[in-house]
């Protein structure tokens, strides 16, 4: 008898990640369908293991979430430690020095090795980035599909 094959499953983003879908889907309403129409009415006409759910559910761009930390926040320890934190939880961490930016002397990091080891480890993520979106949906759906009544509703205004 096979075993079931063991899965990971990225918990804490997937689980932010299907709050908001759920959220967005019960505040937008028909709305929330459109930024993914076509993907999703393709899905619906032809099945495969991207589901309508799947593409809704496609707010996630870690790329996008670093470029926002990056130009709201001037506090690379907090980027470095955001983009370590969803590395560890998809289990892709690189063979990379780690930033150290509380031993640092240099307070704006301008003539240290601190600042290109970040970019570093942010061009790993960007390099990385389909994989990481890819694990972190995957646990949303994987969230998402416990919400029986939302599977309703969402189906209900998908047939509509």
């Amino acid at each position: 008898m096979a075993t079931p094959k063991d899965e990971h499953l990225v918990l804490s983003s997937g689980i932010g990640l299907a709050g908001m879908a759920i959220s967005n889907f019960y505040e937008a309403g028909r709305d929330a369908f459109e930024t993914f129409r076509d993907e999703i009415f393709d899905v619906i006409v032809k099945p495969n293991k991207t589901t309508a759910v799947h593409w809704y559910s496609y707010f996630q761009n870690i790329s996008e979430e670093i470029d926002n930390i990056s130009s709201n926040i001037d506090e690379n320890d907090f980027l470095f430690n955001f983009i370590y934190r969803k590395l560890d939880e998809v289990n892709l961490i690189p063979d990379l020095p780690k930033s150290d930016f509380y031993n640092c002397t240099d307070e704006w990091h301008e003539n240290c090795s601190c600042k290109e080891t970040l970019d570093k480890w942010i061009k790993f993520v960007e390099d990385n980035s389909s994989k990481i979106d890819d694990l972190i949906i995957h646990s949303a759906f994987q969230v998402i599909f416990q919400d029986r009544k939302f599977l309703h509703d969402f189906h209900l205004e998908l047939s509509g």
